[in-house]
């Protein structure tokens, strides 16, 4: 098994330095200005931030983790609906009911993240910075792009809500009135 170590904070941190010190630094030598990967005797090395990647490839970056995060919930709360509907005559059917009731909060939060995001695509730009035609429209598609797979999952998820809901209502309706007999409690005289 390799190591790694997820440097994605440090990135980011050193790029919103590099960005908001960009304008006031000179690279000139002596000056301490230089890139923070310099090596002394080394020529030919840029400034990281004039390279790094523009600011909404991180908000597309975590749309991508939403979707799979919204995949992999997806498959728990698959497993859940089973367990729960094959769970008949179990005594904790509130808590699987509450455990499949938070699930499907964090997914629908996870939803709204996503798209909160990737209106957020389309507006952010780099101090200073105003969007070209080109820029513009290459957001617009991975906002296109990333809107399609989010209503295709969110198609799939409201379908298999339906679906559990569906066999929970005909599953309790048989329960109720089991071999043609009403098994729900009367309603008590209270008076």
């Amino acid at each position: 098994i390799m190591a790694q170590r997820d440097l994605t904070n440090q990135f980011v941190r050193l790029r919103e330095q590099g960005n908001s010190s960009r304008s006031i630094r000179s690279n000139s030598p002596g000056s301490g200005a230089g890139s923070l990967l310099d090596d002394p005797g080394s020529a030919g090395w840029s400034h990281p931030a004039e390279t790094l990647p523009p600011l909404w490839v991180d908000l597309v970056d975590q749309v991508d983790d939403d979707v799979r995060q919204i995949n992999d919930m997806m498959a728990e709360l698959k497993t859940l609906h089973s367990d729960r509907i094959k769970s008949v005559f179990d005594t904790d059917l509130k808590g699987r009911d509450r455990e499949i009731e938070v699930t499907t909060n964090n997914i629908t939060g996870k939803f709204r993240h996503a798209e909160s995001l990737l209106k957020k695509i389309g507006k952010v730009a780099e101090p200073g910075q105003t969007l070209t035609d080109s820029e513009i429209k290459v957001r617009a598609a991975i906002q296109s792009s990333n809107a399609k797979k989010l209503q295709t999952l969110s198609c799939t998820f409201r379908k298999q809500q339906k679906d559990y809901l569906t066999s929970i209502s005909s599953q309790k309706s048989l329960n109720d009135t089991q071999f043609g007999v009403d098994l729900t409690p009367p309603p008590s005289a209270a008076g």
